[in-house]
């Protein structure tokens, strides 16, 4: 009858262990999958980053090429010309050039 107590307890007690070590095996098992997502994240997250980094460093390093060539060697534009002198013109009567009856066309 002891043999059979102790068989059963320690039957017990493997089997109590197999179950907690399931539930470590498949907490192992989620924490490895959340670090695995974490990481994925993180470089996406770096690559994005980057990214817009490197637009705004472009767009900032434009402006300041810019600046500097517009300080060292500013082009000064030619002054606008003026408009030229209207020529007089001289209009002679007009009516004097339309008489009644001259002007229709000949056919």
């Amino acid at each position: 009858m002891m043999i059979r107590r102790t068989w059963g307890a320690v039957i017990l007690i493997v089997v109590v262990l197999s179950a907690c070590n399931k539930k470590e095996r498949e907490q192992t098992m989620i924490n490895e999958a959340l670090q695995l997502k974490t990481e994925l994240y993180r470089k996406e997250a770096m690559k994005k980053c980057k990214k817009e980094m490197l637009a705004e460093a472009d767009i900032l390093a434009d402006s300041i090429l810019l600046k500097r060539i517009n300080v060292r060697n500013p082009i000064d534009k030619p002054p606008r010309p003026g408009r030229p002198e209207a020529p007089e013109v001289q209009f002679q009567d007009t009516f004097q050039l339309l008489k009644p009856g001259k002007n229709k066309k000949k056919q």
